[in-house]
């Protein structure tokens, strides 16, 4: 597989229409799961990262897994820690001043 093929294809190896994925697949699977429909895979993708990091897993690693090979930076923009993973790293952790870092 090369870097730009594409990664899901329909039966005539075609990409599959964004769409028409998302009414087939996303939509039945986020009603099955409970989810609101209007639930982005953008959205699922960076709670998947955020559960990961907050369960312990390695930074740099998770980053790798999302695409964001430039480093850290780029997950944190993404990656919301839970209320019980802030309370847990408060005592070890200041804010940065800028809110940013």
């Amino acid at each position: 597989m090369r870097r730009d093929d594409p990664l899901i294809v329909n039966r005539h190896g075609r990409p599959v229409n964004r769409d028409g994925f998302r009414a087939r697949v996303v939509r039945p699977a986020l009603r099955a799961a409970g989810l609101p429909e209007s639930l982005r895979t953008y959205d699922i993708r960076h709670s998947h990262a955020s559960l990961l990091i907050d369960d312990g897993a390695n930074v740099l690693a998770v980053a790798q897994r999302m695409g964001h090979f430039s480093g850290v930076p780029n997950l944190c923009r993404s990656v919301r820690l839970s209320r019980s993973s802030e309370l847990r790293q408060r005592p070890f952790c200041q804010p940065c001043p800028t809110g940013e870092l």
